[in-house]
């Protein structure tokens, strides 16, 4: 049996990526939790990165230096992002998202 969970932890502070005591982060009407993950084509890995809570307005390319951070990546690193279409136990179904 595959089990998939995602369980949202507080932050230790305020742009930081480490789990620590305090309140979850306050979500609007028009706010949306997004997931990351980063494929490294060299290793053939795929892991979970973290997540952000955006507006509903919000552009891919205004977050691309913090996703860049997330990543461990030097900045200014250049991304491309795919969103997960179908997740079903079975392949996977991405389309590309334009920066």
């Amino acid at each position: 049996m595959d089990i998939k969970l995602f369980l949202e932890a507080p932050l230790a502070a305020p742009g930081s990526f480490e789990l620590g005591p305090g309140p979850l982060p306050p979500r609007g009407k028009f706010d949306f939790l997004l997931l990351f993950k980063h494929y490294d084509p060299v290793s053939e890995v795929l892991r979970y990165v973290g997540r952000l809570i955006v507006q509903k307005n919000s552009r891919l390319a205004q977050l691309s230096g913090e996703l860049v951070a997330m990543c461990g990546l030097a900045p200014g690193t250049e991304l491309e992002c795919y969103e997960e279409i179908r997740a079903d136990g079975g392949d996977n179904m991405v389309e590309l998202v334009p920066l």
